[in-house]
């Protein structure tokens, strides 16, 4: 099964990239420049290597009104709606309903509104708006909490305590904003280090897609609005793609 995590951040870089045959992308130096003007539409079987379509057989009375994000590990599904239902849905491979994370309050082990997951080996993680990270085993039973000191919207992690944030750029009540947009932050030492700084200009806030995918053998970022795509590594964000 393909994993549906990278769709919405590297749908539109795809086809862009399938232009290369006209020699339309310019590689200057690490920055590969590409020029849209000379792009071509393809079709899904030319970006992905197979669709599978499958049926959720979801109890009576239980439905998904809205899907934030969907993750594959070890044959599961975990499709997380944080706009409508808040809560996580889990099914396996054939559709089948696992269990439902819905724990919402603003006590220990519950959120106000999932902004996004993760799901490790042994824990399902989720970020809430409240700025923590709450942390279910794998059969969706409470574990623990984590609270951020600062504004965030989107993560990834990458190791066991390290994680890449996308800190949000309005003020809320729940936190401290940060003139920095990417941020690298390891819980164990409680260290923090700004990989990208925040735009000067003012930047319409929105609800955001993917921001921060981790490929095969680099971790991408980019948000929405903008014309860029920087490659993240040893705890920098470089610019590697520009749509021109």
């Amino acid at each position: 099964m393909i994993m549906a995590k990278y769709l919405s951040l590297l749908t539109c870089l795809a086809i862009i990239l399938s232009c290369s045959e006209k020699r339309s992308i310019e590689e200057k130096g690490s920055v590969i420049q590409l020029n849209i003007n000379e792009s071509k539409e393809s079709s899904l079987s030319e970006v992905f290597e197979r669709i599978e379509y499958k049926q959720l057989n979801l109890p009576k009375n239980l439905f998904i009104p809205a899907i934030s994000k969907v993750i594959e590990k070890n044959g599961d599904l975990y499709i997380l709606d944080g706009l409508k239902s808040k809560a996580i849905y889990v099914v396996d491979a054939s559709g089948n309903f696992k269990f439902r994370i819905k724990q919402t309050g603003q006590g220990p082990g519950e959120y106000l509104s999932p902004t996004d997951l993760f799901v490790g080996d042994d824990f399902i993680e989720i970020l809430d708006v409240t700025n923590k990270i709450l942390y279910f085993d794998l059969r969706g039973r409470f574990v623990k909490e984590e609270k951020l000191p600062f504004n965030v919207n989107k993560f990834l992690k990458t190791d066991e305590a390290k994680y890449y944030f996308y800190t949000k750029e309005s003020n809320t009540r729940f936190g401290e904003n940060l003139n920095c947009q990417l941020i690298w932050y390891d819980f164990e030492s409680k260290s923090s280090e700004c990989l990208l700084g925040a735009p000067n200009q003012k930047v319409i806030y929105g609800s955001e897609d993917e921001v921060i995918v981790n490929g095969s053998s680099e971790v991408l970022f980019t948000k929405r609005f903008s014309d860029t795509i920087y490659l993240v590594n040893q705890n920098q964000a470089k610019l590697r793609y520009v749509l021109d």
